[in-house]
Order: structure tokens, then sequence, then C-alpha cells
């Protein structure tokens, strides 16, 4: 997973989301990562890779 897209706060990934769903032509999600307390990580993906994520039990919180 480390290559995917990743930000540290929701409006960064929201960022991430539009640019590369423009850039690409194809629709991206946020799907929410690794979270504790003080520290999350947001994945900016395509549905196939998110449905791989949400397979590992990650959530998905936003679509494009």
């Amino acid at each position: 997973m480390s290559s995917l897209p990743t930000a540290t706060s929701l409006e960064r990934a929201r960022t991430l989301q539009q640019r590369y769903t423009a850039d690409s032509g194809y629709p991206h999600v946020i799907v929410l990562g690794e979270c504790d307390e003080d520290w999350q990580t947001y994945y900016v993906v395509t549905a196939r890779e998110a449905r791989r994520l949400l397979a590992g039990g990650y959530e998905l919180l936003e679509r494009e």
C-alpha cells in the first residue's frame, strides 16, 4: 500500500481527490487508512483500489 497516494488531513485528501479525478478522468475516492488518537492516514484511490482496501477492513469516506 505504500505506492497508494496518501494524505494526513481530510482537507488535503479532498484536494488530491479532485486533482487525481481531473487528471486521470477516473473518479477517485477517499478511504480512511491507519489512524489513532494523534494520526490519520487517508488513501486517495480509484474504485478498484478502494475495493481492495475495503476488503481489508478500511472505511470508505468520500466519493467524487
